[in-house]
């Protein structure tokens, strides 16, 4: 069923985008914004915000690609690997998917978007060029009969003119699988109206209306952050935990209120203390007389339930840690002091690195398909002289290596027999590290051998003189 954008967003995705803002203003840590919060029932000078929000979606990012992956080409293609890198390269793929990655863990979606064009206006070639673009103004029709095959997609976004900000455009690039349409209408009051030609606008005026790709599938790749079988849009990480981002915030809020207070309490004075315009004598206060049953001066205090407060606080912390799939020990709060090794922070992280590699699988998927159509339009469309191949992926876990439990492991396989010293090296080293190290090791057996095959001679030599 076509969409409707006589309004934008168009009807059905009004609730996705409205929760892609409050996400994100839980991401930014803008949460007195986001509840609209005021001075009022409990009178709170300051609004604490402990942003926990962002700080789930930075540690994931940082697991997730914080260490870059691998991009390889099937071996032994040495042409596809050089074009592979330099399209990772070029596209400043690492950066692009630490972004990315940040913005699906609290929208829970992104989009990867694959087309060939100048990346600047500079730029004197087009280009097979790979970005991300916001989740926002992106609309597919679904099949009914799959709620996974999309059919048509659109980018819808508004767009002002810059002689004019007044005028306000609605921008929309509509794909279907070998062609991409480009339309410009009319916006106001929230409403789209006529269509207008795509050179209204200098920055359009050679866009052509429509354009063939030379592909069989639609180059924009969804990569959702988790979902569940029956669902085509993903679930952000803050789903089912703002409730206690609000109430650890009003806590923390309360607890610094009272202990405002009690720096600077209320005396109560018996009667006496006091002039007739209603000063405190402070001569009196040095030294104090009282007569018998009178109450002498005192600070009035309120018992804060502070203990309560800070027991809450810490349930609060623990179901959030629970709820998110964030380890404690990730951020150094591990009850148990610091783990031993790397197999043992592994184990205490155990439900974070699940978390990011159920993330991975979905990246995984995403950016093999990603690359997989740039080198397509750089072979059909550009000067590629390589055959395109889905690359493989080699990811790391983002954890600190632990190198002396790697270099026991590395030397009981090669005692063992079942690695190569190659192997070895590459795992330990990197594959950059492999030919320099592979020729020192080399260089160093052959001097080995040469020196012991040396001594064994100058004995073997001895009984020959010895005969002459």
């Amino acid at each position: 069923m076509a969409l409707d954008f006589s309004t934008c967003p168009p009807a059905g995705h009004q609730d996705r985008v409205t929760g892609y803002e409050r996400c994100e203003k839980l991401f930014l840590g803008r949460h007195r914004e986001l509840w609209n919060l005021q001075p009022g029932k409990y009178q709170l000078r300051r609004y604490i915000v402990a942003n926990f929000a962002g700080l789930i979606s930075r540690l994931c990012a940082d697991f997730l690609f914080g260490e870059h992956p691998d991009f390889l080409a099937p071996a032994g293609d040495d042409d596809a690997q050089e074009a592979l890198d330099n399209l990772v390269a070029r596209n400043g793929l690492h950066l692009m998917c630490y972004e990315s990655a940040l913005a699906n863990s609290f929208r829970g979606d992104a989009v990867l978007k694959v087309r060939r064009g100048k990346r600047t206006p500079q730029s004197k070639e087009p280009e097979a060029i790979i970005e991300e673009i916001p989740a926002s103004i992106y609309f597919p029709e679904l099949d009914e009969d799959n709620v996974r095959h999309v059919l048509r997609a659109t980018l819808a976004w508004r767009k002002r003119d810059p002689t004019n900000p007044a005028i306000t455009y609605l921008r929309l690039e509509e794909h279907e699988p070998g062609t991409i349409r480009h339309r410009l209408l009319r916006y106001s009051s929230g409403q789209a109206t006529e269509q207008v030609p795509l050179n209204t606008l200098e920055a359009y005026k050679d866009l052509p209306e429509a354009e063939e790709t030379g592909l069989e599938f639609i180059p924009l790749f969804h990569v959702p952050n988790f979902r569940y079988g029956s669902r085509f849009w993903g679930i952000s990480d803050y789903d089912g935990l703002e409730s206690l981002f609000e109430a650890t915030n009003n806590r923390l809020s309360q607890v610094d209120l009272v202990l405002d207070k009690h720096v600077a309490p209320k005396i109560i004075l018996p009667p006496g203390f006091l002039d007739e315009d209603g000063k405190v004598h402070f001569e009196q206060m040095e030294t104090i007389q009282i007569d018998p049953g009178s109450s002498p001066p005192s600070y009035m205090t309120w018992e804060g339930q502070l203990a309560a407060a800070y027991q809450e606080i810490d349930r609060l912390l623990e179901l959030m840690f629970m709820l998110s799939e964030t380890a404690p020990s990730a951020f150094g709060l591990d009850k148990f002091g610091v783990a031993e090794s790397g197999r043992a922070l592994r184990l205490r992280l155990l439900r974070t690195l699940a978390k990011v590699n159920r993330k991975r699988v979905y990246y995984d998927a995403g950016l093999k398909a990603a690359l997989l159509t740039a080198q397509l339009l750089d072979v059909t469309l550009g000067s590629g002289k390589y055959e395109a191949a889905e690359p493989t992926i080699q990811w790391a876990d983002g954890l600190p290596e632990d190198m002396v439990e790697m270099v026991e492991i590395e030397s009981q396989r090669l005692a063992a027999g079942n690695s190569s010293m190659e192997s070895s090296v590459r795992r330990l080293d990197g594959p950059d590290a492999v030919e320099a190290e592979m020729g020192r090791i080399a260089e160093e057996t052959g001097q080995a051998v040469a020196l012991t095959g040396g001594a064994g001679g100058t004995r073997g030599a001895a009984p020959a003189g010895g005969q002459e």
